[in-house]
């Protein structure tokens, strides 16, 4: 199985988001819920090719992941 802790990583997240936590900085999506449509789509791919992600686009409503296998 795939295992990679990422809140940790302000780069992954796309509108980012940060939150302290147990004096630890963590971060996330920062998503305004009146952006949140009725239907959220997920998109998740797995390419070596492209870094690790997690972006939201309000205006398609598609919350796009991307999983880098070992990284």
């Amino acid at each position: 199985m795939y295992q990679a802790v990422l809140y940790t990583s302000p780069s992954v997240w796309s509108p980012s988001g940060s939150t302290t936590f147990n004096a630890t900085t963590v971060y996330g999506l920062e998503i305004d819920p009146t952006d949140l449509p009725g239907t959220l789509e997920i998109v998740v791919e797995w390419n070596p090719d492209n870094p690790n992600s997690w972006t939201f686009d309000s205006a398609t409503g598609e919350l796009h992941i991307n999983i880098k296998p070992g990284g």
